[in-house]
């Protein structure tokens, strides 16, 4: 089920990334953000954890990244924060990466 839900937020994403012709822009954020938060074990936890209000994280977002990323990414973090899934950022990442390779007839 968590595979499948990383998988569908991924594939949002993606299609809304071809709309804006942003594949290659999109997909290097949203990597981007999964790598500092891999790095950042307390960062990652904050942004995981259901003990943290919504709020906080979306503050979070808009200081750690506002300005940095698209707004399109930015707000599908917002989007994630809101649904409850900030735990799918890594599995969303990696989703996304595999589909923006096989657009791009690429092979990792």
């Amino acid at each position: 089920m968590v595979e499948l839900v990383a998988k569908n937020y991924a594939r949002a994403l993606f299609e809304l990334a071809i709309e804006e012709n942003r594949v290659e822009e999109i997909g290097e954020e949203v990597e981007t953000v999964a790598q500092i938060l891999e790095m950042d074990k307390s960062f990652y936890e904050f942004f995981v954890t259901p003990l943290v209000a919504k709020k906080d994280k979306l503050d979070l977002i808009e200081k750690a990244f506002g300005g940095n990323i698209s707004k399109y990414t930015e707000n599908f973090f917002k989007v994630l924060v809101t649904n409850g899934r900030s735990n799918e950022v890594l599995g969303i990442s990696d989703h996304y990466k595999k589909m923006k390779l096989e657009h791009l007839n690429m092979i990792e």
